[in-house]
């Protein structure tokens, strides 16, 4: 633009002050308001829409005139854009905001403001064309408690309703938070459903799946290409006929197209994405019988009832058929075309009983056995959270025995890690089937956790009532007593409850199942066999009154709410004392050692879960099951988990986080070296201790007696809160540096005592690195500290990059360094390019770019010297560079998944844990691991002792190399610590 037009333009927009003799309503793009100047005639630069990205419009109230001036407005070359927007912000300023509106214009609902974009010099016509589009949900306030560690009144500064008070704020239509990339929600969702996961851009990997994760999906994505016309027509007939669809949904058709090609095929998907059709409707059109082998009686019952609805031959051989019922089936199965379409099974039935395995013999020769179907295929993996023996039992021959020609095998999953996916199709011997994957983000799905106290699950029910009145519920217990206290608990509230447990027979289990399918009671308190597979699709809120076992039955478990896509509720009422609890069980099961390692590992992944205050909880969810995903995304919906609902604060008004996190290594170190020097002390002493327990005299006294007051921690933490300091000393626990031992305790109580493990001594004596950090509150209580405290506000803040850069960096240092190599010639390229000015990204941020390797944009921004405006014009060139690498890495992962499997199939690696110890350290165990796996051992065992007694576990000698000796415990000598207490102790 010449520089006359730009001094013209200037003028005409300073002159607004005089014209306009009071403010008119405003408009806000880009983090800058606008004033309506429609109705005058100004000689302005010619700006036409992108045609692309559009932001809503946003009308500011009276008094809130101040723009976001954090956020870069333009390129360091002055465009046409920047000039206006700089003007018009000239404008703002010297409008009396003190002024009422005296005519308010408010767009409608609906109304998308255009992005504008420098054309020419032409007067145009700014008023933007009337865009129809669907409004936007509102988002719900947080409405019962804050996220742990804030505080607890709801008129907390980094609450929704503080925020809305003080800054007008309302999700719905303040577009701020959007970090200037001109996409809204909706559009969001669109470009996400159309680029597939397989585009690089601005959103890196986001929404895609690591690379030995491949979906199938496109290549059948034409289906016309591999059906004739009259089966393309007869799938669409069956569709609406049968199940009353117009059109199938996400990943269906493809899935349905593969099956009826009679391709082998693993379908994994979350719950409610609509998997059992996949297999019902091949089913239909197939010639020939399907079974299904499906793990419980409630998942057959249900699909067997659905089915009799749409008038589907079908038939369930479970336990409580009569002899009649079961040779009625038999008949119609000798039939030469055989009426029946599908038959459900339970893989005890085809374990236990040589007649039905027969059966299937006789109807595979006659070319009537058109595919097995093993649903919920995760309890086939040792891997699995739900591991059945006699899964891999009644499906591992499938192959071998239906193999000429061979049966079709579909398996279905909405819980599976990629190592379970390996392990599953390695054992029913699909490893060439087509996968068909889709996203595990549940937007409409908000994810609460509430610190568990006596009077919090009332609290949380009567939230429930009011925001689901007489809707659908369910409540997960740990035990059968648990599910009858809150079944009574619920009573008194006036809520229609029933329980749900292996205590009921058969009979009662199936007739509460579909009085609450029915609507005839409102909510189930059930053990986590409830619910598997029953489609049920009106459940708004699902709550945790005790610890989930493992992440992945947590996903599970939450996803049986919102399944018709109206929003729900998920909400975890978290105990620390929960895995204590847990942890009892696990170590009476009659399994090996391996196994309880495994189940303990996934035990504290759940607890790290609980524990965070920094990361996105559908991240956490979503990213174990492999798929990459960008918090961001819920910081925009309607449903912000806990986390990033306390965040939102700070990343919208740039004000203080609601926690710094500080290097507290030093302090680590001074509370293993104490700890060792202790016997029989519990986690909440200790933090008692450090804290001083200016509250709890009880510790104090204790603490005194035993002349722990003379150590040099006592009262170093009496700056930090209760909460802090048991976060501090739980961490030092998930990172394996203490282990807690059980004991049973008087009146069948268990009893956690902390030891310092085999790790936790050589860091003290630095032979293993030790890093620890530790999050705390930005608003610090006043607490006077005293000479020997630690001001936690003065220890060095760190960003959490650091260490994940340390942790990553040391793990594939030949990777990184190619990386930095490759990315330092980038940044050149850029400043050569004139993209960049010099040294504007320093050399320690690409090191840093290369040593993590971010694969989405608040990755990226976390990084120091990544400013959004720097983002924007580097990002797509940066996210090419470290596609090659992301794949490389996720070759890598592969192999190691691989590895474990063979491990299994030799017997070194036995359900999790390893039979002999590794001969180097090239196998990445500590030496809690080495210690535990000299007990890996078979056979069965119970809790014994008495009151103040060890837990042990008597086991029998097995043929296992290293394996323990008969009497001897499993657990690993005092500070050795079981392999299964440390995620960090297992090959990742």
């Amino acid at each position: 633009m010449a520089p006359e037009a730009i001094d013209q333009a200037a003028e005409n927009l300073e002159a607004l002050a005089v014209i306009l003799p009071r403010p008119r309503a405003r408009l806000i793009w880009e983090g800058h308001q606008f004033v309506d100047i429609s109705s005058l005639s100004l000689n302005l630069p010619n700006l036409e829409c992108c045609e692309k990205k559009h932001k809503r419009w946003a009308t500011v109230g009276e008094g809130d005139f101040e723009r976001d001036r954090s956020k870069p407005a333009y390129d360091e070359e002055a465009t046409a854009e920047a000039i206006f927007a700089t003007h018009l912000a000239a404008a703002d300023v010297v409008e009396d905001a003190n002024v009422e509106f005296v005519q308010e214009i408010v767009p409608p609902v609906g109304y998308v403001q255009p992005q504008l974009v420098n054309v020419d010099r032409a007067t145009v016509d700014l008023r933007p064309a009337y865009v129809e589009e669907p409004p936007v949900q509102e988002a719900n306030p947080n409405f019962y408690e804050a996220p742990e560690g804030a505080a607890e009144s709801v008129n907390d500064e980094y609450s929704f309703q503080a925020l809305q008070e003080a800054y007008g704020y309302d999700p719905a239509f303040d577009d701020s938070f959007l970090y200037d990339d001109g996409v809204g929600e909706d559009f969001v969702e669109v470009l996400e459903e159309e680029d597939d996961g397989q585009a690089i851009d601005l959103h890196g990997m986001h929404g895609q799946f690591k690379s030995f994760l491949k979906d199938d999906s496109e290549q059948f994505a034409n289906a016309e290409e591999f059906l004739d016309q009259e089966r393309y027509k007869s799938m669409y007939d069956v569709l609406r006929n049968t199940f009353g669809f117009e059109d199938f949904r996400h990943r269906q058709k493809a899935t349905v197209v593969a099956a009826l090609l009679d391709f082998d095929c693993f379908v994994l998907m979350p719950t409610g994405a609509g998997k059992s059709l996949c297999y019902q409707l091949p089913a239909i059109m197939s010639k020939g019988l399907t079974v299904v082998v499906s793990p419980l009686r409630s998942l057959i019952e249900d699909q067997k009832y659905k089915m009799k609805q749409l008038r589907v031959p079908c038939e369930a051989l479970t336990s409580d058929l009569s002899q009649s019922d079961v040779d009625i089936i038999f008949s119609q199965l000798t039939m030469k075309d055989v009426p029946l379409k599908l038959l459900y099974v339970t893989p005890e039935k085809i374990v236990a009983s040589e007649k039905l395995r027969s059966m299937f013999r006789c109807l595979h020769r006659r070319g009537q056995l058109a595919r097995f179907v093993i649903d919920e295929a995760h309890c086939v993996s040792q891997w699995g959270h739900d591991f059945r023996p006699d899964y891999v039992s009644a499906s591992a021959s499938l192959r071998r025995e239906y193999s000429d020609p061979p049966v079709p095998i579909m398996a279905l999953t909405a819980t599976a890690t990629p190592k379970i996916v390996a392990d599953t199709k390695d054992h029913l011997n699909i490893r060439s089937s087509k996968l068909f994957i889709s996203s595990f983000v549940r937007d409409n799905l908000k994810y609460h956790l509430v610190p568990k106290s006596p009077k919090c699950f009332a609290t949380v029910m009567e939230k429930m009532k009011s925001e689901y009145p007489r809707q659908s519920g369910i409540v997960y217990c740990l035990s059968r007593k648990e599910c009858e206290t809150v079944q009574g608990s619920l009573a008194k509230q006036g809520i229609p409850a029933a329980v749900y447990h292996a205590g009921l027979s058969d009979k009662q289990r199936s007739e509460v199942q579909m009085k609450w399918i029915n609507d005839k009671v409102q909510v189930i308190c059930a053990t986590i066999a409830f619910g598997m597979g029953i489609d049920k699709p009106n459940v708004r809120f699902v709550i945790h009154y005790s610890l989930p076992k493992s992440i992945e039955g947590y996903y599970q478990e939450t996803g049986r709410a919102g399944r018709d896509g109206k929003n729900g509720t998920c909400i975890l009422l978290y105990s620390y004392q929960d895995s204590i609890r847990l942890r009892r069980m696990i170590e009476g099961e009659n399994s090996t050692a391996g196994a309880r390692n495994m189940h303990l590992k996934s035990i504290f992944e759940v607890v790290a879960y609980c524990e965070n205050v920094y990361t996105c909880r559908r991240k956490i969810l979503v990213e174990h099951f492999g798929e990459v995903y960008d918090s961001e995304n819920c910081l925009r919906s309607s449903t912000t988990c806990t986390v990033c609902e306390a965040w939102r604060g700070y990343k919208m008004t740039g004000r203080e986080p609601p926690y710094i996190l500080v290097d507290v290594s030093d302090e680590g170190i001074r509370l293993l070296k104490a700890v060792n020097s202790m016997t029989k002390v519990t986690l909440k002493y200790i933090a008692g201790i450090y804290r001083g327990s200016p509250n709890d005299k009880k510790i104090r006294d204790q603490a005194a007696s035993l002349g722990h007051n003379e150590l040099e921690i006592y009262r170093r933490g009496e700056a930090l809160t209760e909460e802090e300091s048991l976060r501090f000393v739980r961490k030092l626990v998930l990172l394996g540096f203490l282990e807690e031992k059980l004991f049973n305790g008087a009146y069948d109580q268990v009893l956690a005592y902390a030891n310092v493990t085999m790790m936790g001594r050589a860091a003290t004596c630095g032979r293993v690195p030790f890093k620890l950090l530790l999050p705390i509150g930005a608003t610090r209580p006043n607490v006077i500290v005293s000479a020997s405290g630690v001001d936690f506000r003065l220890l060095p803040r760190v960003n959490e990059v650091d260490t994940i850069k340390q942790s990553v960096g040391e793990k594939h240092p030949d990777v990184n360094r190619r990386c930095k190599e490759e990315l330092t010639k980038l940044f050149a390229d850029f400043v050569s390019a004139g993209t960049l000015l010099a040294n504007a990204v320093p050399a320690a941020t690409i090191e840093k770019i290369a040593s993590l390797m971010p694969r989405t944009k608040s990755e990226m921004l976390e990084l120091p010297g990544i400013t959004k405006a720097i983002y924007h014009r580097i990002g797509e060139g940066v996210f090419g560079v470290l596609r090659r690498f992301w794949n490389e890495l996720d070759k890598r992962e592969e192999a190691e998944i691989q590895r474990d499997l063979s491990k299994l199939k030799t017997g070194e690696l036995v359900m999790g844990g390893f039979s002999s110890i590794p001969s180097s350290s090239a196998d990445q165990l500590s030496f809690g691991t080495r210690a535990a796996s000299q007990g890996s051992s078979r056979g069965r065992g119970r809790f014994r002792g008495g009151r103040g007694k060890s837990i042990r576990k008597t086991t029998q000698r097995k043929a296992i190399e290293g394996g323990a000796s008969k009497g001897r415990s499993t657990r690993g000598r005092r500070g050795g610590g079981p392999a299964g207490l440390n995620p960090n102790m297992f090959p990742s």
